[in-house]
């Protein structure tokens, strides 16, 4: 009797009879678990959406992240429009503290890759993949082994990527993670954008409001001017003796 070997979430059967029964139960289980992530996610996508300004939206959003996903650490690239490249300088876990503004031009890394390509990654260990990009390591002192990131779309445009990392110290992401991150990016996406228009609406009024206080001064100068020549060319006249006649034409 080897079941006593068998881990915890592995249903152990000794005869071909007992398999449907024990492939249903496992059906179970799977649904209960994927309800469970799902309520999970929805509690976490209300939160985001409470978060109007683009840093307290970052670091809630990274923050759930590494909850959601077991992971070391998470980060959230957003990307710069004029250029196409991902940014970011805020990560939650073990390099927290130490990353000063990384660019990373279209395509480069896994991150870049993703916003490329527009498909989640997951990526056991980086030592075995091309597209690594070591500069956050080489920032931060952090040891990178495992990644998954998904792109954050919104109507059919990439507007950044959602990441968790593990260290080399910890075991490398397996499939359930990736799953739950790409469930969670969706919410994220929104979240950013309605942020991001936020902000362009509050610096478009912002700048509307500078252009009336400057046209205001602008007309009060211009009257003040007026005024005083008015009264200029009343003292000039005022002064003068002799008769005047003014010509039309």
């Amino acid at each position: 009797d080897r079941t006593a070997d068998v881990p915890q979430d592995v249903e152990c059967v000794g005869r071909p009879s007992e398999l449907m029964t024990a492939l249903v139960r496992a059906q179970s289980r799977l649904l209960a678990v994927d309800a469970a992530n799902i309520d999970v996610i929805n509690r976490i996508s209300q939160t985001i959406a409470t978060q109007f300004t683009m840093p307290e939206l970052v670091q809630v959003a990274i923050a759930k992240t590494r909850d959601l996903c077991e992971a070391d650490g998470a980060s959230l690239l957003l990307v710069d429009t004029p250029t196409g490249d991902l940014i970011f300088d805020t990560v939650d876990g073990g390099a927290s503290g130490t990353i000063r503004q990384i660019r990373l031009p279209r395509g480069r890394g896994i991150a870049g890759k993703v916003a490329l390509t527009g498909r989640p990654m997951l990526v056991q260990n980086v030592e075995h993949h091309s597209d690594f990009d070591r500069s956050a390591d080489e920032a931060s002192g952090f040891q990178t082994k495992s990644i998954i990131a998904a792109p954050l779309t919104v109507g059919g445009a990439v507007i950044g990527v959602l990441m968790g990392v593990r260290s080399t110290k910890s075991p490398s992401f397996v499939s359930h993670h990736i799953e739950r991150l790409v469930q969670l990016a969706p919410h994220v996406a929104v979240a950013v954008h309605n942020a991001q228009m936020t902000s362009a609406l509050r610096n478009s009024q912002a700048e509307v409001m500078q252009n009336n206080a400057s046209l205001e001064l602008k007309v009060r100068e211009r009257t003040e001017q007026i005024a005083k020549s008015k009264q200029e060319w009343e003292r000039t006249f005022d002064a003068i003796s002799e008769p005047i006649a003014l010509m039309d034409g």
